[in-house]
């Protein structure tokens, strides 16, 4: 499995999305020999741990191998290719040291021999986003009664300043298809933001000289939208508001996202799309809720093909149940505090528990601990002396829990097997899929 930390600011609000994924690995030998302290033979085996950043293997990374109470039974160091591993007992956590300028440290639970976790991005991502050429845009005229206009080649929206001038817009290498054209949508919008009119089309990359600038000129505004309705009914208790935006999927990464709507929740609650009739691929909904008076919240995603035009939504059925007042108990020792989360019905709904702690003293700190859905509480697992200045200290500490829940995911056991990159990613289009958490405190995906 796979976790992938990538810049999370502490300060603000942060992203466990952007805080790691999971994904399937082999194991393999780690190049560093381990430190590993008098453990009974009995469900000991291989742990293998990968840091990478970018593609790029991280060499001195201090890896931890704890027994399921947290105790450390081997302490190892990733070599130049990044590796390590240590004979650990069934059960067990793994701790990563990973930051620089943030000491960032992620804990799995439930670690079983002969898994291996990988920290970063096995693969330099770069190449995707390459660009292969620039798009020059011309919009077909005004429309009556728009407020201002934009272009979208499947990420995001460029506000066009001058409607009279082409739009230059970089065209990324996974914006292809046959590796020769690319979609190309304008909208007109009206002064709430609400699309008025579209102009879509299809361009190609000249073949001779495929750098070469692309002109686009879209053709005439149209009207020809159809009319997805989101339908609420009875939400939970205290559930107060929402936040709904709709998109159509343009590739693997990117989508046509059309313009969010928000509403205080009421039973019925209905959120009305506009999307282009011209545009194809799987329609992704994705509603964000908040709970009145409290940092808890909730996000419910699915992605289908054949979404009906009035798709009807009980919240009480589809939402996890609230997870709330998330705090952390230091208690005799303060290196390793309890932390503790209530939740307000049956855990096992879900797949797995996510727990995120963040504190300051001289550097900025940050713990994530991915534990089995009915986790009540967590307890944090011993640091070795090498890792003394990670340690939580006497510092106020920030606590956020979730529980996440994937139709793709088969229980904890196989998170842990296939990884959480699709839920943090969303996943890639085909078959009908759900994906949701309910939350409290700092923590998004």
């Amino acid at each position: 499995m796979r976790l992938w930390p990538l810049v999370v600011g502490i300060s603000a609000t942060a992203a466990v999305g952007a805080a790691f994924l999971l994904a399937p690995a082999h194991p393999r030998q780690g190049a560093n020999a381990p430190d590993v302290r008098s453990m009974p033979a009995a469900n000991m085996g291989k742990v293998n741990v990968a840091v990478y950043d970018d593609g790029a293997p991280l060499s001195g990374r201090h890896i931890v191998f704890h027994d399921a109470a947290g105790a450390v039974v081997a302490e190892a160091t990733s070599g130049d290719d990044g590796k390590a591993s240590a004979e650990a007992p069934a059960g067990g956590m793994v701790t990563v040291a990973y930051g620089n300028s943030v000491y960032q440290l992620i804990t799995v639970t439930g670690v079983q021999p002969g898994d291996e976790i990988v920290v970063g991005e096995t693969e330099d991502e770069g190449g995707a986003a390459r660009v292969v050429s620039t798009a020059r845009v011309k919009l077909p005229g005004a429309y009556p009664k728009a407020a201002r206009y934009t272009v979208s080649l499947g990420v995001g929206a460029t506000e066009v300043p001058r409607i009279a001038d082409p739009l230059p817009l970089p065209v990324a290498k996974r914006f292809l298809v046959d590796e020769k054209k690319f979609r190309v949508l304008g909208e007109a919008l009206d002064e709430k933001g609400a699309p008025a009119a579209y102009a879509f089309d299809w361009a190609n990359l000249p073949q001779t000289n495929p750098r070469h600038d692309v002109d686009v000129r879209l053709p005439a505004w149209s009207r020809a939208f159809r009319e997805l309705t989101l339908a609420l009914s009875t939400p939970p208790e205290g559930l107060s508001t929402v936040e709904g935006q709709v998109s159509v999927l343009a590739n693997e990464r990117d989508r046509f996202e059309r313009p969010r709507q928000s509403a205080p929740v009421a039973d019925p609650t209905p959120l009305r799309f506009l999307i282009p009739k011209a545009l194809e691929g799987d329609t992704v909904y994705r509603l964000e809720f908040g709970y009145a008076g409290s940092p808890d919240k909730a996000m419910l995603a699915r992605s289908d093909k054949a979404l009906s035009d009035t798709t009807r939504i009980d919240l009480r059925e589809s939402l996890l149940p609230r997870v709330s007042s998330a705090t952390v108990d230091g208690g005799a020792d303060v290196a390793r505090p309890t932390v503790r989360y209530h939740v307000a019905g049956d855990a096992s709904q879900a797949d797995a528990a996510i727990v995120r702690l963040a504190w300051h003293d001289a550097r900025e700190h940050l713990w994530i601990i991915l534990a089995p859905p009915a986790t009540a509480e967590i307890r944090l697992p011993e640091l070795p002396v090498s890792l003394k200045d990670w340690t939580v200290g006497r510092s106020s500490i920030a606590a956020a829990a979730a529980l996440i829940e994937a139709s793709f995911y088969k229980g904890y056991d196989d998170i842990r097997h296939e990884g959480l990159t699709e839920f943090v990613e969303d996943p890639e289009a085909g078959e009908p899929r759900t994906w949701r958490y309910s939350a409290t405190g700092d923590i998004s995906f």
